[in-house]
């Protein structure tokens, strides 16, 4: 939001709300009477907005007029509004992301399909100049399976990994590490899954105990660290 030129007796100001009043972003003003100002403001998701336009301390009036300009910079990130676990925007495995930290305290969030367990690879090639990238992969009802990993520096490309016992539903959670930064500029991301052979999970326990045949061979997986593998295994005779 521009004032290319401000009547002498005004301090430009404006905020931005949405349709039903609600306050996007706070005022933000002119420091200097009868000068140009700009700001700028993050908008999450499409929408309407409705800018509103004073004089700074609502405590002058000018019959001459002030100038107006509003100009708009589209991010590429099409996934909004994808706040919270309810709202996850569906990926695909090995599919190009791009997105946007945007504004700050933004989170982006991104629901896959397993069909079965394996490691779960999150992937940022790029990442913005300001923001370090970091991930966490919930279950369907926001249970955290693998808790936070992020860069160590701004800008820098991020890969890490989760591992996941079961086949389900699965959510990363996309953020700035600090929560204290964005960028206009996307991030890139990819998802993949290397899956194991274990059509057997799960079976972590006597009750999910996977039935057993003798002499037929069976190939399966210790994934992740302290999983546990249980088998029944009826036998006609004492041997």
């Amino acid at each position: 939001v521009s004032f290319p030129a401000a009547p002498a007796e005004l301090d430009m100001a404006f905020r931005i709300l949405d349709v039903n009043g609600t306050e996007i972003r706070g005022w933000q003003a002119s420091p200097n009477t009868g000068a140009a100002y700009a700001a700028w403001v993050d908008l999450k998701s499409p929408g309407t907005y409705v800018v509103e336009v004073r004089d700074s301390y609502n405590n002058a009036g000018s019959q001459s007029p002030y100038p107006l300009l509003t100009t708009f910079v589209p991010t590429a990130d099409t996934g909004e509004p994808n706040d919270t676990l309810a709202s996850s925007t569906p990926v695909g495995w090995n599919q190009a992301i791009a997105a946007n930290i945007l504004p700050i305290g933004d989170a982006d969030h991104y629901k896959v399909q397993a069909a079965r367990q394996g490691r779960l690879t999150v992937s940022f090639p790029v990442a913005p100049p300001a923001l370090d990238m970091a991930f966490r992969i919930l279950d369907a009802s926001g249970g955290e399976i693998h808790g936070w990993q992020s860069s160590p520096q701004n800008g820098k490309p991020l890969s890490a990994s989760a591992d996941l016992k079961t086949p389900g539903e699965f959510v990363i959670e996309v953020r700035d590490s600090y929560n204290n930064a964005r960028d206009a500029a996307s991030y890139r991301m990819f998802v993949s899954l290397d899956q194991t052979a274990d059509p057997a999970e799960p079976n972590d326990d006597i009750a999910h105990a996977t039935p057993l045949l003798l002499d037929a061979p069976l190939s399966a997986s210790i994934l992740p660290i302290g999983d546990a593998d249980f088998y029944t295994v009826k036998l006609a005779h004492q041997g």
